[in-house]
């Protein structure tokens, strides 16, 4: 799949991520989605991990991650979306995960079980009677790129690979207020809410406290 784009820049386009882009992906996520990504900048230290990056872009392979490129520049990034398949499981794996990294690392620890958290309320096989779906986990635009409809093209463009690929739902975890607009805009279904400040550890201390105005987790839904 590869598609000019409709809207905003019209130059850019949009094509399936392959093995081959990982570096350049990872390069792009780092620089514009990790520095303001709400969980990552609300937990110390306010760095990514490299075992969060992994999980980003172990995704690629699945063939439902979408980039823009800018053939006017090189044929640079300017934007991703990376997604892949979970299934029913999912949840128990990453908290025995968490288990076995928290002593390493406990901030990636700590997201693992915020993850397995969402997955487990929003109970999407249950509630759609499904086996597989896809789940969205990063999605990023270069800033010099914002305000053309990036976002919601590669959202929609993931929507469609999805498809194709033969999964019935897309999900996502909207961490910040400005992917939930996104989500909201393409009228995806908010199946699970969680406020940052309702989110306590054992001891009752909050896990995650990101700056306003990002103040919950929104999961969302769409059918295909």
């Amino acid at each position: 799949m590869s598609t000019i784009a409709e809207n905003g820049y019209n130059s850019l386009i949009y094509r399936v991520a392959v093995a081959s882009d990982r570096d350049n992906v990872l390069d792009f996520i780092r620089k514009h989605y990790y520095p303001e990504e709400a969980i990552t900048i609300g937990n110390a230290p306010f760095k990514q991990d490299s075992a969060d990056e992994e999980f980003s872009v172990s995704v690629i392979p699945y063939g439902a991650s979408i980039i823009a490129v800018d053939p006017v520049e090189n044929d640079k990034i300017v934007g991703a979306i990376l997604a892949g398949p979970i299934e029913p499981g999912e949840a128990d794996l990453m908290v025995d995960e968490s288990k076995r990294c928290e002593s390493e690392n406990k901030k990636w620890s700590e997201i693992l079980l915020l993850l397995a958290h969402l997955e487990e309320n929003a109970n999407i096989y249950e509630r759609y009677k499904i086996n597989k779906a896809l789940h969205i986990h990063v999605l990023g635009v270069d800033s010099a790129y914002r305000g053309k409809s990036i976002g919601v093209n590669l959202m929609q463009k993931c929507f469609d690979a999805g498809k194709s690929l033969g999964y019935p739902l897309v999900t996502v975890d909207c961490t910040s207020i400005f992917s939930q607009r996104i989500a909201e805009k393409l009228q995806m279904e908010n199946i699970y809410t969680l406020a940052f400040n309702d989110y306590k550890d054992s001891n009752g201390r909050q896990v995650f406290n990101p700056p306003l105005p990002n103040t919950h987790i929104k999961t969302f839904t769409k059918t295909l």
